[in-house]
């Protein structure tokens, strides 16, 4: 592995060139150091306080050397942030345009589109914003089973840090029930950009009245909203 060479990175970005090392196997804190071009400042603030912390990165130590390992979260966070900085998946941006403009024309539904959310350490891509009298939720949409996962993943990591209810709005594929996680999703029948507004709207609307524990509901759901 070479290091790295920049001249000023965002903090988006350097998250995203540590957690990029990390994926080809796990470093020594030297190395990491090294390789990431960090002073002991930083990799402070940026490796042991945002990454170790929200659990991207594993430290262990083995006799008197700290190794660092990319964990499923932070692979899962850096594959959401290779799609959402090179927007390599454009049938995801066209997705969520045009149920951004369902909600809008059949809803009536205020929102916020392409912003990020977190707190100054940590900021992470949403899809949708939407603002109610008890705070902001923030909603991620998935027009594939790919980037749902990923945006699962950032889903979870968002609600950690905000402590506001984060949403997925995917499409339902064979292998999406029966499965628990933290983060409530709504399935929408795949390539039915009406249904996916529709379960959007309404779980947006369930998170507005506090009633999340019903987006726990399983099968028996005529809605098919549970939780992946």
């Amino acid at each position: 592995m070479e290091a790295i060479s920049w001249s000023r990175r965002d903090r988006t970005q350097l998250i995203k060139d540590i957690l990029l090392i990390l994926a080809q196997g796990s470093v020594s804190k030297t190395k990491l150091q090294n390789l990431a071009g960090l002073n002991k400042r930083l990799f402070e603030t940026y490796v042991e306080k945002i990454l170790v912390r929200y659990k991207l990165v594993e430290k262990k130590r083995v006799g008197r050397v700290t190794y660092y390992t990319l964990t499923p979260r932070g692979r899962a966070y850096l594959n959401a942030a290779i799609i959402a900085d090179a927007e390599v998946l454009v049938v995801e941006e066209e997705f969520a345009d045009r149920v951004s403009e369902l909600l809008l024309e059949q809803y009536n539904m205020p929102h916020e589109r392409r912003r990020t959310a977190g707190d100054e350490e940590l900021e992470l891509p949403v899809d949708f914003v939407f603002n109610t009298e008890r705070g902001p939720v923030y909603v991620y949409l998935a027009a594939t089973h790919a980037a749902a996962m990923a945006k699962h993943c950032a889903a979870i990591v968002l609600k950690k840090i905000t402590g506001r209810p984060a949403l997925l709005v995917a499409p339902e594929t064979p292998d999406s029930m029966g499965r628990n996680g933290t983060v409530p999703v709504a399935y929408y029948k795949p390539g039915s950009v009406e249904h996916a507004a529709e379960q959007l709207v309404e779980a947006v609307q369930l998170a507005k009245s506090g009633m999340l524990d019903e987006l726990t509901a399983h099968v028996k759901d005529t809605r098919r909203v549970v939780l992946l």
